[in-house]
This record gives C-alpha cells, structure tokens and sequence, in this order.
C-alpha cells in the first residue's frame, strides 16, 4: 500500500471556509447544516457601557459556530441573571461558515470570543495575533476515532491494516497519532471523507474521526453502537470550548472578563447540575430548528469533557501551561504550525485566579 495514498469516497464540503473550520465544528449540528445559512450578526451600536444603566458594561461575545448546546452555559448564565450579576449586558452573536471569532475579537469588533477547538488559538498565536484565552470550559478535546463496535477496534494498535477515514484538514493529526503509536503510516490506508458518516455505516471505512459530540449521534440513529478512542487519549492533548480576548482589554477591563467568567463558569457548574433545564434553555436562546433530543444527547457527551483532575482540584474551567504546550509541540510535528511561540503569551491566567480565589 502506497505511503500516501488517499482514496476519495467522499469529497469535502466544497466550501474552503467550512473545511477549514473542520477542528471548530459545532458538536451535533451536522444534520442541521444542509438546510442552514449563516449570516453575519455584527454589533450595532458602539462598544460602551448602556445608556440607561451607566454600571452596565455592554458586552460583546462571538461564538464559533451557531447556537446550539454547546454553548449551554453560556445561554444558562444569560437567562438565569448571572452576568446581569457581574454587571454584563452580554450579547451572544453566532459564528458560522466564513465567520471566524478571532480576527473579530483581535480587531476589537467584539470584545469576547469563544473557540470551539483550542487548536485555533495556538494556530492563531503561532501567527502572531495576539488573542490571549483565559479558561477551558472543555477540559478534554471531544475529536477522536470512532467505529462501529461489531468491529472490535478499541485501541490504536487495532488500526493495522484498517481503512481510517478523515476529513482533509485532520489527516495530520491521524498521521500524528500514527507516528505516536510507531504505527508505519502505509500499514494503514487513510480515506478522504466528509462530515457525513455515511462511509463508516456502509463499510467504506473502518475508523471514522469526528468529534464524540458529534458524528455518533446519527451512528445511532441508525441504530449502531459504537466505540470511541479520543484524540486525549490517543496522544494529542488540547482543550476545547476555549474563551478568548485580547491584552487590551485585560488590560482596560480586568474586571469584564472576570467577570464574564465567573458568570460563565456558574452557568456551566448550572448545566451540569441541571442538563434537562439546561436543553430547554438552549433551545429558548440556540437555532430555532433545534431538535431537543438531540441536544439532550449532545450535553450528555458533552457534559463528562467538562471535569478532570484540575477541575475537581481547582474549579471549572481550569488549564494547565503543560497541556497547552504539548499541543503546540504536536501541532509543530504534525506541519500543522510553522512557527512556535511561548504559551505563556497565549494564556491569561489571572481571571481563573481571581474567579477561584488563588493568589
């Protein structure tokens, strides 16, 4: 078998934007997209404190993809009074194909912006914007390798001689883990495929990459059980669900930031002590075509990536500088990033300090 050698079952998406958003896909939004169009909701009226109520700091905040349950503390801590409490006027707008948060929040379009993937932000920062994130809401990233349990794949070391089907823009990251395991790239064969799972329910392939949060939802709405093996697991370690901002603004307003964090992080400690209310929320706040169980599934997925260690240790929302820098030395061997930086430029710890009261 040829080292390189990719057979095309399925070609990608054929919008470049959307295919460059492949690690930044909304978790359980793959069935709504045939039929949604994404346009862009831009702030109307200057970044400033209301007029009728001077304490309130009207905030900005750009989400990477639409409004689904993915952003389920978010919406919680908007209906529930949380950043009200903090003094927030916050407005949650959506991200979408072509719509990317950084270079909004890094040219002070908006204030916030929340990625769904933290590769984005190394991605970003090894090109020198200057975007600095300052929590984890999803502790462990949910992409990884799926396959249907019949199959009995449930280690790397099981993909010797299987057909891997990966999205363009992930077949580093599988050649990646390959090398991690010293699995020979040509002792397996890696087929280009879409969002669609369709190549894994019809046998084309054998192991599917997609995101937990994802991808398995139709797998069992077509009635397969399946297995998982994460990318966390698997080698590549990134956080996810990852909010950001530039040094102007933690500079100018500290206690914004903190404060939308701290709101934040009570919404997500709400969601999980709350998942049902939670949907219902969401689906008050999301996309009007929202399907509730299915966002019911989603936050069951989604739900476990929010604790670890840290977590349990610290609080919600923590991250480590090692993590971040082992995904940035992954991301460098895989070619995905030419130039490396200091993590400690990318991270801005002080509002997880304040927020859970470490000096």
């Amino acid at each position: 078998m040829s080292k390189d050698k990719l057979n095309i079952v399925l070609p990608p998406l054929n919008r470049r934007d959307f295919i460059k958003l492949a690690c930044i896909m909304t978790p359980g939004l793959i069935p709504l997209l045939s039929g949604c169009k994404t346009t862009m909701e831009t702030p109307t009226q200057d970044l400033s404190t209301t007029d009728d109520e001077p304490e309130m700091f009207r905030l900005f905040t750009r989400l990477s993809w639409i409004k689904s349950a993915q952003w389920a503390n978010l919406f919680v801590a908007l209906d529930k009074g949380f950043y009200a409490d903090e003094g927030l006027d916050v407005t949650l707008f959506p991200g979408g194909s072509g719509i990317d948060p950084i270079p909004l929040v890094s040219s002070g379009s908006d204030h916030i912006g929340v990625q769904s993937s933290g590769i984005h932000l190394i991605n970003a920062r090894s090109q020198g914007i200057p975007v600095k994130c300052f929590a984890a809401f999803y502790q462990k990233h949910p992409m990884g390798f799926m396959s249907l349990k019949e199959s009995n794949i449930s280690d790397v070391s099981d993909f010797v001689g299987k057909k891997i089907g990966s999205q363009v823009d992930s077949i580093g990251t599988v050649k990646g883990v390959l090398e991690k395991h010293n699995i020979p790239v040509d002792d397996v064969e890696i087929v280009t495929v879409s969002f669609d799972p369709t190549p894994l329910l019809s046998g084309q392939v054998d192991v599917y990459v997609c995101w937990k949060t994802n991808q398995p939802y139709q797998v069992e709405q077509a009635g397969h059980e399946w297995n998982f093996i994460s990318m966390w697991d698997a080698g590549g370690k990134f956080y996810a669900v990852t909010p950001f901002t530039t040094e102007k603004m933690l500079t100018e307003k500290p206690e914004v930031i903190a404060g939308f964090l701290k709101a934040s992080l009570r919404g997500l400690q709400y969601v999980l002590d709350n998942p049902d209310e939670a949907v219902d929320i969401t689906l008050k706040l999301g996309e009007s075509n929202l399907e509730k169980e299915h966002q019911r599934w989603l936050l069951s997925q989604a739900n476990p990536l929010c604790s670890s260690e840290d977590t349990e240790e610290i609080g919600l929302g923590w991250m480590r500088k090692e993590v971040w820098e082992e995904g940035r030395d992954s991301l460098l061997e895989m070619g995905t990033i030419e130039e490396t930086f200091e993590v400690d430029d990318l991270l801005a710890m002080e509002p997880l300090k304040e927020v859970h009261g470490i000096s």
